[in-house]
């Protein structure tokens, strides 16, 4: 009798420490949370992110990658510089988009040429290690890594703002003639 209650007792702690391990997680998101940037034709415009690590070991994301996405036609991505402090275990860390140092999950470099309305939109994807002690203090190699897919991320040109001047003063130019036109009947 004592035997099978140690085994089930041992069973049961193996399950629900099956299930606490199963439920650690890295969860990654981007600022704006829609993930939508827009910018000026040959403005650089990029995301913060927020890391979730629900996990007992620190994480350290050492790369982002842009997919899904027209890139080449008006766009650049670059991603960020990949120096990106370590997130420790079950911890959630918020890193603003920074263009001069690229900190963020990545950045787009608009077109000058591109049209207001341009858009591309696509997935950001990372990788990153998860390692057993602060990998910045006593280094060594990664216990896991991984990929964190699914990040969906667009980037829009907005018109300059010359070009709404430009729009209302034909409107108010339109609006005077058509008043002088009205005072002339």
């Amino acid at each position: 009798m004592f035997r099978r209650t140690l085994t089930l007792l041992l069973a049961l702690t193996l399950v629900a420490a099956a299930a606490v391990t199963a439920q650690a997680a890295v969860a990654i998101s981007l600022d704006p949370a829609n993930g939508v940037v827009s910018g000026l034709s040959g403005e650089t415009v990029g995301w913060g992110i927020t890391v979730s690590n629900d996990t007992a070991e620190w994480l350290w994301i050492n790369d982002s990658i842009f997919s899904n996405g027209v890139t080449g036609q008006w766009a650049q991505y670059a991603n960020f510089s990949g120096y990106m402090d370590p997130v420790p275990p079950t911890s959630v860390v918020s890193i603003p988009f920074n263009l001069a140092t690229n900190a963020g999950a990545g950045s787009f470099t608009i077109d000058p040429g591109s049209s207001p309305g341009d858009m591309a939109g696509g997935v950001i994807d990372f990788t990153y290690d998860l390692y057993a002690t602060d990998p910045t203090t006593l280094g060594g190699t990664p216990d896991n890594n991984g990929t964190f897919n699914g990040v969906n991320a667009t980037v829009v040109t907005t018109p300059e703002p010359s070009t709404y001047a430009l729009l209302c003063l034909s409107l108010g130019v339109v609006g005077f003639a058509r008043r002088k036109l009205r005072m002339d009947k």
